[in-house]
C-alpha cells in the first residue's frame, strides 16, 4: 500500500475537497471509522450470503436424492431446522437460517444447476474413457407421457461405473403403438385392474363368466409398468452385471441338465433336486491348442502367455472382481486388457432402466404430473 507524503495529502485536500479543508481532525477520524465499519458489514453480509447459497444447494440436493416434492424444503425442512437450532443453540443462530433461499422455484433452479454440472462431468468422463456401452428402455409415466431412459457403463478410476445418460420424452409414444390400439390397451388394463382390485368384483366376474359358459373365469392381474426385477428366473439382474457372470449361471444350468439326464438313465436313478453349484474346469492357458481355439491376435497371444506366467498377478486376480482385474492391468497388458474390457462392458439386462422407472414412479406422481423429471432423475442417481 502506497503512503502519500503529508504535503501532497494537504494539497489534494485543498485542491479537490476545499470545502473540507477547515474540518477538525475528529471529523476525519470519525469518517475513517465509518468506512471501516461499512467494509466489515459488507464482508460479513457477503460471507453469510455465500453460505446461505451453499446451504440452499445442499438442501436441494437432498430433496432430489430423496425424490421429494420441491416445496418440502420451505414448508418442512427450513422450519424444522430453525426450531432445532433455536432449541439446541440460540435464537440468534436460528435467525441466520431464515436467509437461506428455499422456495419452490429456487430449489428447482438449484437442482437444474446440479444436474447440468453432473451432466458435464459425465460427458467429460465418457470422453476420457473412450469405450462405453448403453442400456435403454421405454415406458409411460403417470401422465401417459412416453419416456426413454438411457444408462451408460464406462471405466472410471479402475472400476466400471453406471450412470444415467439421459431422460427423454418420446412424442410418438412407446414402441410405436398406434394411438387407437394404445387407447384400447389402456382401457383393458383399467377394466382388469378394477375387477382384480376388489374381492367382490372378482367374485361377481367369475360368476358372470360361469353363467355365460365361458371356458376361463379368472383374469390375470396386469399393471402399467413392467417389474422385471421380480421372479427368481431373473435373479441375475444385478448392478455391474456382465456377460461372463450370466454365462457362468447358464453353463452351470446346462451341466445340471446333463447330469440329471445321466442320473435318469442310470440303472438305479436318483430322483433328488439339481445340485446348486457345479464347478467349471478351465483349460490351462499355456496349452497351445487352447490358445489357437481362442482366436486371439498375435499381440493378444503374446500378452496372454506373459500374463499366465506372472505369478505376482495371481493374488490380485483372486481378490478382485474379473472386470476390476482387467482394468488394473491395462497399463501393463494394454492389448489383452482392452479386448477383455470390451467383452465385459456391455449390459446384459435392462435392470437399471427398470429401477429408473421405479424411481420415476415415486418421483412423478399424480400430484406432480407436470414435473420436468429429467434434472431430478439425474441428481437422484
Amino acid at each position: 500500500m502506497r503512503v502519500e507524503k503529508p504535503n501532497k495529502l494537504k494539497r489534494h485536500l485543498e485542491t479537490l475537497h476545499h470545502e473540507l479543508a477547515n474540518k477538525p481532525l475528529d471529523f476525519f477520524q470519525r469518517k475513517a471509522q465509518e468506512i471501516k465499519s461499512s467494509a466489515e458489514v459488507l464482508h460479513r453480509n457477503v460471507t453469510l450470503n455465500d453460505k446461505a447459497q451453499l446451504a440452499s444447494y445442499m438442501v436441494s440436493y437432498h430433496v432430489a436424492t430423496e425424490k421429494q416434492p420441491h416445496t418440502i424444503a420451505e414448508r418442512l425442512i427450513l422450519p424444522a431446522a430453525i426450531d432445532m437450532v433455536s432449541t439446541v443453540i440460540d435464537e440468534q443462530s436460528a435467525g441466520k437460517l431464515k436467509c437461506i433461499p428455499l422456495s419452490n422455484n429456487t430449489v428447482s433452479c438449484k437442482i437444474n444447476d446440479i444436474s447440468d454440472n453432473l451432466e458435464k462431468q459425465l460427458i467429460s468422463r465418457l470422453k476420457a474413457a473412450g469405450d462405453f456401452s448403453i442400456q435403454l428402455d421405454e415406458s409411460t409415466d403417470v401422465s401417459d407421457c412416453a419416456t426413454l431412459l438411457v444408462y451408460v457403463r464406462y471405466v472410471w478410476e479402475n472400476e466400471f461405473v453406471e450412470d444415467l445418460l439421459c431422460y427423454l420424452t418420446i412424442p410418438t409414444g412407446t414402441t410405436g403403438i398406434p394411438l387407437n390400439l394404445d387407447k384400447a390397451l389402456k382401457e383393458v388394463i383399467r377394466i382388469v385392474n378394477f375387477i382384480k382390485g376388489s374381492a367382490l368384483n372378482n367374485q361377481l366376474f367369475d360368476q358372470l363368466c360361469t353363467n355365460m359358459g365361458a371356458e376361463l373365469t379368472h383374469l390375470l392381474f396386469h399393471t402399467e409398468v413392467r417389474w422385471l426385477s421380480k421372479g427368481r428366473n431373473l435373479k441375475w439382474q444385478e448392478q455391474h452385471d456382465n456377460v461372463f457372470r450370466n454365462w457362468k449361471h447358464v453353463l452351470a444350468f446346462q451341466k445340471s441338465l446333463k447330469l440329471w439326464l445321466a442320473r435318469l438313465r442310470w440303472p438305479n436313478p436318483s430322483h433328488y433336486m439339481f445340485p446348486t453349484v457345479l464347478e467349471h474346469t478351465e483349460n490351462d492357458v499355456t496349452d497351445t491348442g487352447s490358445l489357437l481355439e481362442l482366436g486371439l491376435t498375435p499381440a493378444e497371444e503374446t500378452e496372454l502367455l506373459q500374463l499366465s506366467s506372472d505369478r505376482t498377478l495371481k493374488r490380485r486376480h483372486e481378490c478382485k472382481t474379473l472386470s476390476s482385474f482387467w482394468i488394473s492391468i491395462s497399463s501393463e497388458y494394454a492389448v489383452l486388457s482392452k479386448a477383455s474390457i470390451l467383452l465385459h462392458i456391455p449390459f446384459t439386462t435392462t435392470c437399471k432402466c427398470e429401477v429408473g422407472f421405479s424411481v420415476l414412479t415415486k418421483m412423478k406422481t399424480k400430484h406432480r404430473n407436470r414435473l420436468n423429471a429429467a434434472p431430478d432423475m439425474r441428481v437422484a442417481h
